[in-house]
């Protein structure tokens, strides 16, 4: 009598066992039966996900819940630093950056004036220069 119940927990081991292969594609992902549809296991990072439909083409995966509470945890993060982001450039608006001192035409000549004297002085310096003569004296 002992060996009916086991012979039968055997069975649908074996049967469960042959339905969880059959259904799981090759590669990253393995599928297994579970009660309310199917469990994925991404094989590469173990995240698991809860599908529902019919494998492999109809299946719809959610996320569990631990993954999405770490989803949201970074979609609130990243929520904050956007709003941060937003909000720095009312700062720039509340306190705008000093006012660039730019000079007037006459300073501009001035400046040009200089510059042009002094590049006329220095021109008449290279012309003294060629012409005296070098003097040399005998060894």
């Amino acid at each position: 009598m002992r060996t009916a119940p086991l012979i039968a927990m055997l069975c649908c081991t074996a049967t469960t066992a042959l339905a969880a292969d059959a259904t799981a594609p090759a590669g990253r992902y393995t599928l297994t039966p579970s009660a309310t549809g199917y469990i994925r296991l991404d094989t590469q990072t173990g995240q698991v996900s809860e599908c529902t439909g019919t494998p492999p083409a109809a299946l719809v995966c959610k996320s569990t819940a631990d993954e999405r509470a770490a989803m949201q945890a970074e979609i609130d993060r990243l929520q904050k630093q956007v709003d941060d982001l937003k909000a720095a450039p009312g700062e720039f608006a509340s306190n705008p950056p000093a006012q660039l001192n730019i000079p007037s035409d006459k300073d501009v000549d001035k400046a040009f004036n200089f510059m042009e004297r002094m590049i006329k002085r220095f021109k008449g310096l290279i012309q003294e220069m060629r012409k005296e003569p070098a003097e040399s004296t005998p060894l």
